[in-house]
Order: structure tokens, then C-alpha cells, then sequence
């Protein structure tokens, strides 16, 4: 049976949603009493390496975006959430495009190629800020499939990747040009 690409992706996308929020292992089963209660999710995207509020091109602090100032927000939400008594949920989760930016991932993006490091920056701080999810964006493919399969393999997470198929594998009509 043959499905197009939009109807793998929409039944990928609610089969990961359905497994993220009613998973008996995950935290919202600390959620008791009535079965209405409060999702907040906090959703990160394009991150590009911008992990510190410092800007490594010019060599100065006090950049205003960056995960440390996300990090900040997420434990106020998770602090106000424990104290709602299991009526609230907060859930942080990224989409993507986290491998490509800040100079400081060449240096571990080339590490891992070259065996010279083994552990990369990008999911030891995802999993310290305790992200629930996250998928694929096209700048974390760019470096190779060494990097990209460290990367899946160290989250403590799902990471979901509908958006992409494995080469030779997809079929003649889903191909932009020879080689994709």
C-alpha cells in the first residue's frame, strides 16, 4: 500500500503526540483528580547553537536570546506547575535546526566526526533542561550521519523525524532530482 508523504507525516505527527501526553511512564500521570487539567507546552525552534548569553563573533556578553535565558522561564514554570497540585502540566519541547549557528558547534560537530570528543554540547544541554521532545530540522542533518545519530542516541527524549527518509529508500515519484 502506497500513502503520500502528508498522510505519513499527519499520522506520524498525532501517533508521537498521542505517545507523548498518554504514556503511563510519563510525568503526567502524577496528574490526579479530575481528568481536566491544564497542557502548557513550551516550544523551542531555531536555536543555532545560541546556548550562552554570549556572542562568540563579536566576543561580548549580554546577548538577550539565548537556552540559558529559556532555562530561566522553563523552572518558573515548572515551580508554579508543582504548585497547582497536579491541576497543571508544563512540557518543554524543540523543533529543530539546533546544529548549525554558533561557532561553538564546529567545534563539537567536527569533534565527533574526527572521534576527538565524545559527548556534543547540544543534547548534554537539552537534557539538563529536561526538553520531553523534539524532531529533526534540516540544519541537524547538514553535518553528517555520525553527528546526527549522536545526537538522536544522547537525548533522554523522543526525537521525532517524520520529515525525513532515508536514502534509497523512498520512492521514485517522492524524488526532486537524482541523488536526494
Amino acid at each position: 500500500m502506497s500513502i503520500s508523504r502528508r498522510t505519513f507525516v499527519l499520522g506520524s505527527s498525532a501517533a508521537a503526540m498521542s505517545y507523548l501526553l498518554w504514556r503511563p511512564a510519563m510525568s503526567l500521570g502524577s496528574i490526579t483528580g479530575s481528568a481536566d487539567f491544564k497542557l502548557r507546552i513550551a516550544e523551542t525552534t531555531d536555536v543555532h547553537g545560541h546556548i550562552f548569553p554570549y556572542d562568540f563573533a563579536r566576543g561580548t556578553e549580554g546577548k538577550t536570546n539565548s537556552l540559558a535565558h529559556i532555562y530561566s522561564f522553563v523552572e518558573s514554570e515548572r515551580t508554579r506547575t508543582k504548585a497547582t497540585n497536579g491541576k497543571e502540566y508544563f512540557m518543554l519541547v524543540d523543533n529543530g535546526d539546533n546544529l548549525q549557528g554558533e561557532a561553538i558547534l564546529n567545534i563539537y560537530n567536527d569533534g565527533l566526526k574526527k572521534g576527538t570528543i565524545a559527548n556534543h554540547i547540544v543534547p548534554e544541554v537539552f537534557n539538563f533542561m529536561g526538553y520531553e521532545a523534539g524532531s529533526v530540522g534540516n540544519h541537524d542533518v547538514e553535518f553528517g550521519k555520525k553527528v546526527y545519530d549522536h545526537l538522536g542516541a544522547s537525548f533522554n527524549f523522543p526525537y521525532l523525524a517524520a520529515n525525513l527518509v532515508k536514502q534509497g529508500t523512498q520512492s521514485k515519484s517522492d524524488l526532486d532530482k537524482p541523488g536526494d
